[in-house]
């Protein structure tokens, strides 16, 4: 196949891949405390807040410090979704391009478009899912030290999007080029030379901005506490493990007829999965179920390629398209936009941001009074939003995030600030399963309701 054709269908495949993305992400309702959360952090960096050294990050900056720099330019969630909009794009062009190079072009268009069905959130587990996608298709490559040096950097940014899946595809690729090395002409010192190479830029950045202890107490020491206090499984999950399940007996079928690259697939395969660990959901499952659809689509070629026509493929993926794209509208009924949030400009709304931008007011309000205001709730971030503020660590007041610090020495502390004015909502214990345990009835038991909004009460320190 000429140079010429496979560009055209790279740019058919890029264009069906960018439209229905921008249609989904652009028309996502407020509301989501994934997309707040890791928006909110991206956008303290821009206000000039270092990781780590100036708030608590349970995770790695990698993800943070990208999606921060638009924000230094225009500090606005429609910037932050239209740069979740290119990288999304990028991420399932690549996944396109792996599918398109083991099966096709009319079994990789259906994978792209199934993907889309998939995503959600832009955050720092699918920029890792980026590098392990990267790290695969680099490994198709000639073995040498070119594609070993650009493997070692790809793992180490993988693990500086997300230590522990990141950590373990360094592991386990290096096994691989170990054992590689046995029949191929191919040495492992220069996937460790590359490794070095974002790791030390990234020790010199930590001890530049003198947060280089308290990233080890953040994200290493930190994160056993944020593993057991956060574990779960929710069942909505169970399609999506399905998918990885049968993917994963396609590699090893796949491995028994010794096709290419099916064993280096299933490694990588471990490290996506592992993305789901604590936390087996559909968003954390999402991108392995996405990488495990390549060795299914190799498998189903393999033994139904004669009685599967392209335009099946095309109207496949055509009808998944459209259902996107129709979905993205539906989800703006009832919705309007609100310019009065300079920074929500151009975010559908659907009125569930009235109380939280009274209760910003509110606060406001006690804070010209001179009082020391904290909110301990997991919508924390939408009020610092509302009143352009960043205000940590009450922000990603979560558990496991908050360093090896105990949670209950924050509102401790509070008591004994005669100044201090304590807002949470009396349901802050069903409020969201992060929220640490303890604080709800520390402070109800320590501190007196003086005001109230809705469901969020104030409280003063008793005397």
């Amino acid at each position: 196949m000429g140079k010429t054709t496979i560009k055209k269908k790279h740019l058919i495949a890029f264009v069906l891949i960018v439209i229905p993305v921008f249609f989904k992400v652009l028309t996502i309702p407020f509301g989501d405390l994934d997309e707040i959360w890791v928006y909110n952090i991206s956008r303290g960096i821009s206000m000039g807040y270092v990781p780590y050294r100036d708030f608590h990050m349970v995770f790695m900056p990698l993800f943070s410090y990208l999606f921060a720099l638009p924000l230094m330019i225009c500090r606005s969630l429609i910037i932050y979704r239209i740069t979740s909009c290119i990288f999304f794009s990028v991420l399932l062009f690549v996944l396109f391009k792996n599918a398109y190079e083991e099966s096709g072009f009319g079994f990789a268009l259906p994978i792209a478009a199934f993907s889309l069905f998939l995503i959600d959130v832009a955050t720092y587990n699918y920029l890792m899912f980026l590098f392990a996608l990267l790290v695969y298709q680099t490994n198709k490559r000639e073995p040498g030290t070119r594609r070993n040096l650009l493997l070692g950097v790809f793992a180490a940014l993988a693990a500086l999007s997300r230590q522990t899946s990141g950590g373990i595809l360094i592991v386990l690729e290096l096994i691989y080029l170990i054992i590689e090395r046995r029949t191929k002409r191919s040495n492992p010192l220069f996937y460790l030379a590359g490794i070095s190479i974002p790791c030390f830029l990234f020790l010199v950045c930590l001890l530049a901005t003198g947060s280089f202890s308290s990233f080890w107490d953040d994200c290493l020491f930190a994160l056993f506490g944020f593993s057991s206090g956060n574990s779960f499984f929710d069942i909505g999950s169970s399609g999506l493990l399905t998918v990885v399940l049968i993917g994963s007996v396609s590699d090893l079928y796949l491995i028994y007829k010794k096709a290419e690259y099916a064993s280096n697939h299933l490694i990588v395969g471990v490290s996506a999965l592992l993305i789901a660990v604590p936390m087996v959901d559909y968003l954390h499952v999402s991108m392995a179920a996405m990488f495990f659809l390549l060795p299914v689509m190799r498998v189903i070629k393999m033994f139904f390629k004669d009685h599967l026509k392209r335009y099946m493929s095309y109207i496949i993926t055509s009808v998944i398209l459209i259902c996107i794209i129709a979905l993205s509208v539906l989800n703006t009924a009832g919705t309007y936009t609100d310019s009065s949030i300079p920074e929500l400009a151009g975010i559908p709304m659907n009125g569930t941001e009235t109380g939280y931008k009274e209760i910003a007011v509110k606060n406001e309000q006690y804070r010209e009074n001179g009082k020391n205001v904290a909110v301990f709730s997991s919508s924390s971030a939408i009020i610092s939003i509302m009143s352009g503020r960043f205000d940590p660590p009450y922000d990603l007041f979560l558990t496991g995030n908050l360093g090896t610090n105990d949670p209950l020495s924050y509102p401790c502390a509070l008591h004994d600030d005669p100044d201090s004015i304590v807002v949470m909502p009396d349901n802050y214990t069903e409020e969201n399963h992060e929220n640490p345990k303890g604080i709800y009835e520390y402070i109800t038991e320590n501190f007196t309701p003086v005001d109230n909004y809705g469901n969020f009460i104030y409280y003063t320190p008793d005397n």
